[in-house]
């Protein structure tokens, strides 16, 4: 059922129908087009009830992005808690990209309403900046400082843009999943083409980051 990954923690059944009924309408018609109304409706609840729990249309949204994000973090840590100091970097680095991807694939509809309103100036989107990008980019960071340190990565390598153009490659194909379907002719969510790509995003940033000094 749609949007179950964001309600798994939620114990109040109103809110569970309010979210997903949330997802839903900015899925199809965005977030500014919605309104409290169309979302009580679609959850079939009264208005008051979605002003109550969420206060406005924003504290639903905000809802989502974080409820979405603590998912995505919590799935990062879990598999990097057990990681040994003198891991392979480029492997680690490639879990993160597989996780992130999937993650992405897993919860398509909501990872599109988040990168829409991403390009949207607002003191939430600022927050979420903040809060939640700025983390996902530390991550790479990390990992990408950590292959310099011991050498298994280029000592030249400029770590900002490196990170820009991985999150690009790793956003673009769930962001415009049309794109990818009518011009590619391939099925983004396809588990094929997902371990297809993250093969040939490895195979291209191996050859970027890798030390020839030692590979």
């Amino acid at each position: 059922m749609k949007g179950d990954y964001i309600v798994s923690r939620t114990a109040n059944r109103t809110k569970v129908h309010i979210l997903r009924a949330a997802i839903e309408l900015f899925s199809v018609q965005g977030f500014g087009s919605t309104s409290i109304r169309e979302i009580a409706e679609a959850a079939k609840v009264n208005a008051a009830l979605v002003s109550y729990h969420f206060k406005n249309k924003q504290g639903v949204l905000e809802s989502i992005m974080v409820d979405y994000f603590e998912k995505l973090f919590f799935e990062l840590e879990a598999d990097q808690s057990g990681q040994a100091e003198d891991r392979d970097s480029f492997a680690d680095l490639m879990r993160v990209v597989d996780i992130v991807i999937g993650y992405q694939c897993k919860n398509l509809e909501v990872s599109r309403i988040i990168q829409r309103e991403l390009s949207v100036d607002s003191m939430l989107i600022r927050e979420v900046m903040s809060t939640y990008i700025a983390k996902l980019k530390a991550n790479f960071s990390l990992h990408l400082e950590r292959g310099i340190e011991a050498g298994q990565f280029r000592q030249d390598l400029e770590v900002d843009m490196q990170i820009i153009h991985m999150m690009s490659s790793i956003f673009f194909p769930y962001f415009n999943p049309q794109i990818i379907r009518e011009v590619f002719y391939v099925e983004p969510l396809d588990d094929n083409y997902r371990e297809e790509y993250v093969r040939y995003l490895s195979k291209i940033w191996f050859s970027q980051l890798k030390n020839d000094e030692i590979c």
